[in-house]
Order: structure tokens, then sequence, then C-alpha cells
């Protein structure tokens, strides 16, 4: 993930601007502050997608509503991709002010990353489903701890070849969020939901008529 990118290089890339121990002592001490005080910013994605679910409810038909749910997703979505291609394009710069940023970016970024996705499945699929898919997103996520180290080496060799193919990956992520753009696709959506929870309600009344 980018945290995981961006965290394995902190030392390597503070150490290349720093001119002496106590500078780059410095960086790694506002680091560990401001992963602490990232507690600061955790309401803040729940917040918004509070707002815009209220939003979402004014639509005067149930379908409409629902319709309007499905499009919630995507500024939260949106802005943690920015802020997370933000944060990896610090590294072009060798200047304590993009340190500075980088760890602002990551006091913002690091509380949001697992409440936004969590947020976005319960909108995207069934409840019924959000435990067995939030724990394949977990799984997805630690089968990337397993490239840290090849994207660690290719960054020692070469920081501008490894940053921009990691940019260009984060950005195609931005089909992600738009792909709920589409109305037809939304409806899709909505009925597939709404198949996969007749077909739970059936099988809980089967359950409850063999008892």
């Amino acid at each position: 993930s980018n945290l995981s990118f961006y965290s394995i290089n902190f030392n390597p890339w503070i150490n290349k601007i720093s001119e002496t121990q106590e500078e780059a002592g410095h960086y790694t001490l506002i680091y560990s502050i401001c992963s602490f005080a990232c507690i600061i910013f955790t309401p803040f994605p729940g917040l918004l997608f509070d707002f815009l679910l209220r939003l979402a409810s004014k639509g005067k038909t149930p379908q409409k509503r629902l319709l309007n749910s499905l499009l919630c997703p995507i500024p939260p979505l949106l802005i943690v991709i920015g802020l997370s291609t933000a944060l990896v394009c610090c590294y072009f710069f060798n200047t304590p002010f993009a340190i500075y940023l980088s760890i602002f970016i990551l006091m913002i970024l690091r509380p949001s990353l697992l409440s936004v996705a969590g947020a976005t499945l319960r909108i995207r699929f069934p409840t019924e489903h959000y435990e067995r898919l939030f724990g394949l997103f977990g799984t997805a996520i630690s089968f990337t701890f397993i490239l840290q180290y090849p994207f660690f080496v290719w960054y020692q060799d070469s920081l501008v070849q490894a940053t921009s193919t990691f940019i260009a990956l984060m950005l195609l992520t931005c089909v992600y969020p738009l792909h709920f753009l589409p109305k037809r696709y939304r409806l899709k959506i909505i009925k597939d939901n709404l198949k996969t929870l007749t077909k739970s309600e059936e099988i809980i009344a089967l359950k409850e008529d063999k008892r």
C-alpha cells in the first residue's frame, strides 16, 4: 500500500536531505508525534460520509435515494486517492517543506484509508457480505506487503522510475470510484442487492420452517 511505500522509504529520504544526524532525528521525531496525532483526523471520513448520505436521503423517491447513496463513496475515495498520490509525489522534492507536507498528509490519510474502504463496502454491497469482503480487503493489503522490499530496492536504484510507477498505479484506482457514475450501473447494483436480500430472507424462512 502507499503507506507502506512511504514508511519504508522515509528514512533514506530524510537522510538524503539532512545535513546532520540531529536534523534527521528531528524529522523522525516529528513523524513519530504526528503518527499519534493522526487520531485527531479519525472522525472526519465518517462525518463526510454522514453529510453525503444526508444529502442522498433528500431524493423524492426510494429509488432516487438509493441511486444517490451509491454516489456517496465517490468524493471520499477520490480524496484518499488524491492524498495518496500527493504523499508519494513529495519524494520528488528533496526539501524540508516536502517532508513536513508529507507528514501532514500522512496524518489525514492514515485514519482515512480503512474507514473510507469500510464505508464504501457497506454502501456498495449487501450488509451480510460485509465481514467477508472486509476480510478479503485485509488479505489483499497483506499481500501488498510482500512487494515492499522489491519496491524499496527499486526505489534505491531508480527513485524517479519507482515513484512514477507507484503513482501511475494509484491513479489507475480512480476507475473504481468513477464506475459509480453511470445511472444504469447503479440500477444494476440495486437490483442485484435486492435479489441477494430476497434469497437471504428465503433461506432464513426455510430454516425457521424446518424448526
